[in-house]
Formats: C-alpha cells, sequence, structure tokens
C-alpha cells in the first residue's frame, strides 16, 4: 500500500507542466459534464414527482368525496315495508306517476304480480324507483322486448332480501 502512495506523487511530478494542465483540464471537464448529467436528472425527478403528487392528490379526493357519499348513505333511513293492500296501493300510485299501465294482484301479504307492457325505458326506470322507494325485490321476472316497448309479467316481494 505504501509503494503505490509512493507512487502516484512520483507520476505526478513526472509529468510536465502541459500534460498536468490537461489532466486537470479532463478531470474539469468531467466533474461540470458529470454536473450538468446530474442536474438534467434532478430536473426530470423533479417533474416527474410533482406530476406524482398531482395524482395522489386527485385520487385522495376522490376518496374522500367517495367516503362522503358512504357517510351519506349510511345516514339515510330506510322506507318501511308496506305488505298486504297499502303495498298494492303503493305500487299502483307508482304506476299512475309514470303513466304506465300494468296491472298489480295480491298474491299474499307481501308479494305482488305486475303484468302489462309500456315503454321499455320507462318501466325499467319504474321497476328501480319501485325496488329503491319501497323496498321490493323482484322474485322473477318474464321479459319480452320488443322494439321500444316491454311486456312484463314480475312477482314483486316485501320479503326479498
Amino acid at each position: 500500500m505504501n509503494r503505490f502512495k509512493n507512487l502516484i506523487p512520483a507520476a505526478w511530478l513526472q509529468l510536465d507542466a502541459r500534460h498536468r494542465r490537461l489532466s486537470i483540464l479532463l478531470l474539469a471537464v468531467v466533474a461540470v459534464a458529470g454536473a450538468v448529467v446530474l442536474a438534467l436528472w434532478l430536473r426530470g425527478e423533479h417533474i416527474r414527482l410533482t406530476h406524482r403528487e398531482t395524482d395522489v392528490v386527485n385520487d385522495l379526493r376522490v376518496m374522500q368525496a367517495d367516503l362522503a357519499d358512504v357517510g351519506r348513505l349510511k345516514a339515510r333511513v330506510a322506507p318501511p315495508r308496506l305488505t298486504g293492500q297499502p303495498l298494492q296501493d303503493s305500487v299502483v300510485t307508482s304506476l299512475a306517476s309514470q303513466n304506465l299501465a300494468l296491472s298489480v294482484s295480491t298474491l299474499d301479504a307481501g308479494r305482488l304480480r305486475v303484468q302489462g307492457s309500456g315503454d321499455f325505458d320507462t318501466v325499467v326506470r319504474w321497476l328501480g324507483n319501485v325496488q329503491q322507494n319501497h323496498r321490493l325485490g323482484v322474485a322473477s321476472l318474464s321479459a319480452t322486448r320488443d322494439g321500444g316497448t316491454v311486456a312484463v309479467d314480475l312477482i314483486l316481494s316485501a320479503t326479498f332480501e
């Protein structure tokens, strides 16, 4: 190891002044090039991290909005379950509000049979609303679509879980 330490200063002294200046210049060029490359890399990383931070902030806002929706939905009170004649009356009223001429008959205290035909989009919208607003489930469904109309035969159940 001592021999190697002694070799470097001896070799340096043997170089004449011109070669020493070239060596120093070469080292300076390599150092400047390294600094430029490092600066460019750091700038690119800064830009990448800034974009990533923006994406994370946007994702966080979406999650906060979703959490607010969950809290809002948990606070909702479910409508009371209806059975018998009040259930049939509420379904007939909802059909009338959508201008649908479907017939409603009671099968038992918790089940209704709905038959008839109407505009497809209106029937589907009505069915979604009646399930949500009256806590009814579809026990059975038969639907035949013909163009813009649909013929349905379905059984709605108040005890559907």
